[in-house]
């Protein structure tokens, strides 16, 4: 009798959260808890279908014991993983968000939208770089997963990188023109574009011979590591503003490029470069990158995510205020 009003209670559950009726919904899911402890699958499940629903209600403690009782019982079920990921992920843990989604992608590599949940959690936690192939990898496994090109774009306006966004978006709001987030994130995009365009004016070849030498070596090394022209913008912007209140020795100037793209590397937390591996690639001593460091640290009073020359501004922040906790970052 019990293994016969299961799978009425779910149906029951799922048809009055399908109208609107949460209460109702998660009544009847506890009923399942109460009495259908001999089917592990159903009790499991249930667990799993009240803490996805307490998530996105944003009762995050709760979820969470459900979550975890659920796995407890599945501990293999590459769903629960992805909505522990999905709730760490809500709270900015990206560490755990992390840990959870990857556990998830090895049980179900080709699935888009845990390979979504794992590419963002790894950016958000300063691999822009590997963040940002997951979440390509994702668009490229369901092009119709919009939470993925959602997710890709907003990446990509973070970093400023606002010509790719725009023709991510736009291609995709044409696609999926009842999506208003890609709208939105579509409009912020093209109006920083705009602003991005109107600084590189403020940018001449040089404003001094000396100190052109380094903005040069920046142009021409930074792309080697895959810094974007954005970042390069911004180093030589960090340069300009600390050189031109500073008396310089410009004997070695291939060293000031390497400190200035450390430099540019810690405000973003960005992982990509040491300065042991910008030594080898300049040419040059890690101590006089680590003293030069310092100095244009400590001249500028920099700080992480500095305003003035960070890429990491979270320029798309507010568009994921109203996202679904079930399906966040």
């Amino acid at each position: 009798m019990i293994v016969k009003i299961l799978p009425w209670l779910k149906e029951t559950a799922e048809g009055k959260l399908s109208t609107g009726d949460v209460g109702q919904g998660l009544w009847y899911y506890d009923r399942i808890l109460q009495i259908g402890r001999d089917d592990r699958g159903a009790f499991a499940d249930a667990h799993a279908r009240i803490g996805e629903i307490l998530l996105a209600m944003g009762e995050t403690q709760q979820a969470k014991v459900h979550l975890l009782e659920a796995l407890k019982l599945k501990p293999t079920c590459p769903h629960y993983l992805f909505l522990l990921s999905c709730l760490y992920a809500s709270t900015a843990n990206w560490k755990k968000a992390r840990e959870f989604a990857r556990k998830a992608h090895i049980l179900a590599p080709n699935n888009s939208n845990y390979v979504r949940a794992l590419g963002w959690a790894v950016l958000c936690s300063g691999d822009l770089r590997s963040g940002e192939k997951m979440l390509r990898q994702a668009v490229s496994l369901d092009p119709q997963n919009v939470g993925a090109v959602g997710d890709l774009s907003a990446a990509l306006i973070e970093q400023r990188r606002f010509s790719e966004a725009v023709e991510i978006l736009t291609r995709a709001v044409k696609e999926h023109p009842e999506e208003k987030r890609l709208a939105e994130m579509l409009a912020v995009a093209m109006r920083f574009r705009g602003q991005s365009r109107e600084r590189k004016t403020l940018f001449p070849a040089r404003f001094a011979k000396q100190h052109g030498i380094v903005e040069e070596l920046l142009r021409q090394q930074m792309p080697d590591e895959g810094f974007h022209s954005e970042q390069v913008d911004s180093a030589i912007q960090l340069w300009r503003d600390y050189a031109r209140n500073v008396e310089l020795s410009m004997s070695s100037p291939r060293s000031w490029a390497a400190a200035v793209e450390y430099t540019i590397s810690k405000l973003d937390r960005d992982l990509r470069v040491t300065q042991k591996s910008l030594a080898e690639k300049y040419g040059v001593s890690v101590s006089s990158i680590s003293m030069k460091f310092r100095q244009l640290w400590e001249g500028l009073d920099a700080k992480e995510f500095d305003p003035r020359y960070s890429t990491h501004k979270n320029l798309a922040g507010k568009l994921f205020q109203e996202r679904d906790p079930a399906d966040s970052e």
